[in-house]
């Protein structure tokens, strides 16, 4: 037994790390991109009102 060397089952080495990885991405979906998202929407939400009011300073009256 001591002249053996052990096996690794390949197989199951990667379907514990997808695991581990569908985890990492279960737990970022629902702690950190909501937050991203709504940054993401009031950057948009700053940008459009920056055009908007941009526009009506220089439109010609």
């Amino acid at each position: 037994m001591l002249g053996q060397r052990r096996r690794l089952n390949r197989t199951a080495v990667a379907d514990a790390r997808r695991r581990a990885e569908d985890r990492y991405w279960d737990v970022y979906q629902r702690t950190v991109m909501p937050g991203e998202l709504l940054a993401l929407c009031f950057v948009g939400a700053t940008i459009s009102i920056g055009i908007a009011v941009s526009f009506f300073a220089f439109m010609p009256r």
